[in-house]
């Protein structure tokens, strides 16, 4: 049990045996045919008995469509297929005349989205922040690197399709 619901109950025994005691002790009259004791009880603690667990879903976002994207001077669209916050697909990139790379292991976490394209020019990893601008899916704060590369290099992407 736990004492916390009973302390209401211990005030009221211990100044009971506080009378008790001065009574035999002569130190208060007897002759008071009845004893007030006034409890003023705040509830303060509220005890859950099972335990509760919240979940707070960030939105998975719906990438699926038609991207165009832009890493200066280098520009084009990427073709993307979701799975709940999975995703895969293809990679055109016009200004090179580079076409069906493989985007793969892309992943949405939150606002943030990563992928790989694997083409022709080697392995690159892609990543940014998902964002909504007026009814668009953007990608900012989006930066890319070459495998076996150090430095990363900013692109920014807009849903089109």
């Amino acid at each position: 049990m736990n004492w916390r619901f009973h302390f209401p109950a211990l005030l009221l025994v211990i100044a009971l045996a506080f009378v008790l005691v001065a009574t035999s002790c002569g130190q208060i009259s007897p002759t008071p045919s009845t004893i007030v004791v006034t409890v003023e009880v705040t509830p303060a603690v509220i005890i859950i008995e099972k335990p509760v667990t919240v979940v707070v879903l960030a939105p998975v976002w719906q990438v699926s469509g038609k991207w165009y994207w832009k890493q200066d001077p280098w520009w084009g669209y990427f073709y993307i297929t979701q799975k709940g916050n999975l995703f895969s697909g293809t990679l055109d990139d016009v200004y090179e005349g580079t076409y069906r790379d493989k985007v793969i292991n892309g992943k949405i976490d939150g606002n943030s989205i990563e992928f790989t394209r694997d083409g022709r020019n080697g392995i690159q990893y892609w990543r940014g922040t998902i964002i909504e601008r007026n009814g668009v899916l953007e990608i900012q704060n989006g930066y890319w690197r070459k495998e076996g590369w150090t430095n990363w290099a900013p692109f920014e992407a807009k849903k089109v399709e």
